[in-house]
């Protein structure tokens, strides 16, 4: 379903502009808080420009264009949610597909603190879901309580330290990239 809101911007406000060392930008942030649910959080830039009919006058609208930008860039902060009340969510609704892939949609670009318990190293990860670093490798991994599975995306220098683990937890940031459904995974890109 789509909601339209309609803002009006001020008439003199500045174009947006980007040079080598200097830039004038806008970012539009949309957030939906659902009680006991993930918080739904979207970015865009704005790109605010005038056309020649317009004259400048500060009591006529400025011209904005959204641009897109991926979530994933732009989503700095769990807006609240931890991982593990995502975890939670994920493992409640493990058997409804529909649900658990608006939770996935939900999370996806969120930085989160985490921890897991690792189950073994991959050498690849398939055409699928390809690792977002090159020469990286991905992780089998699980969280503790409740034991939801995740494919953690490493650089290629951490191997060497996911590999001599064990079963101690790793603790560290990663970033939620979106749910591997053939392995019934979410997959997490590690900082």
């Amino acid at each position: 379903q789509n909601i339209k809101i309609e803002e009006n911007l001020p008439g003199d406000l500045p174009p947006s502009f980007r040079l080598n060392n200097n830039k004038l930008s806008y970012l539009l942030t949309a957030r939906i808080d659902v009680p006991r649910w993930p918080d739904w959080t979207n970015k865009r830039n704005l790109v605010i420009y005038r056309t020649k009919e317009e004259s400048g006058s500060a009591d006529e609208p400025t011209s904005v264009a959204p641009v897109e930008i991926p979530e994933s860039q732009l989503v700095e902060q769990s807006q609240g949610i931890t991982f593990e009340e995502a975890a939670n969510h994920l493992w409640t609704n493990r058997a409804d597909d529909e649900s658990l892939a608006q939770i996935v949609e939900a999370v996806t670009g969120m930085r989160l603190p985490m921890q897991a318990i690792i189950e073994r190293r991959l050498l690849y990860a398939g055409d699928d879901n390809p690792n977002p670093y090159p020469d990286g490798h991905t992780v089998w991994a699980r969280y503790p309580d409740p034991p939801v599975s995740m494919s953690l995306c490493i650089r290629h220098d951490q191997a060497d330290d996911f590999e001599q683990m064990g079963r101690e937890p790793w603790d560290g940031i990663g970033v939620i990239l979106g749910w591997d459904s053939d392995h019934g995974r979410l997959r997490v890109q590690v900082e």
